[in-house]
């Protein structure tokens, strides 16, 4: 009888073990699209206000560093999937010193043209700059 319940609770731990490294998998994938979710998000949100577009009219040239900076905490932790790293940074850069509303805007749409997302989540911004 105690052989049995040795061999049951190995069985368990064995199990819960396998079923707890499947599920890490999908946690990551959906953490990096929630990233990109909110990457996309704050990309649309400054390259609307450049644009004088939003409830606040913030059109004066300024770019949210606060957005700029959790993009770049999502770039260095990896968070961002499949996305074309160097080339966002190289972006994020140009967009943090942007002064004019049309690079703002520039810069946003090729940022979301980089950031991978399913199609299902995709916002009209998103589709217009996918590549």
């Amino acid at each position: 009888m105690r052989a049995w319940t040795s061999i049951l609770v190995l069985v368990v731990l064995l199990g819960v073990t396998g079923c707890g490294s499947k599920m890490s998998g999908a946690v990551d994938q959906s953490m990096d699209t929630q990233c990109a979710l909110d990457s996309m998000a704050y990309l649309e949100e400054m390259h609307d206000l450049a644009g004088g577009g939003g409830e606040e009219d913030k059109s004066d040239g300024k770019v949210n560093q606060t957005y700029c900076n959790e993009i770049s905490t999502y770039l260095d932790d990896g968070m961002l999937g499949s996305a074309n790293k160097d080339e966002l940074k190289k972006l994020l850069d140009e967009l943090r010193k942007a002064k004019e509303k049309e690079e703002i805007q520039r810069i946003t749409g090729e940022m979301a043209g980089l950031i991978v997302l399913p199609e299902k989540y995709m916002s009209k911004f998103a589709k217009k700059y996918k590549k």
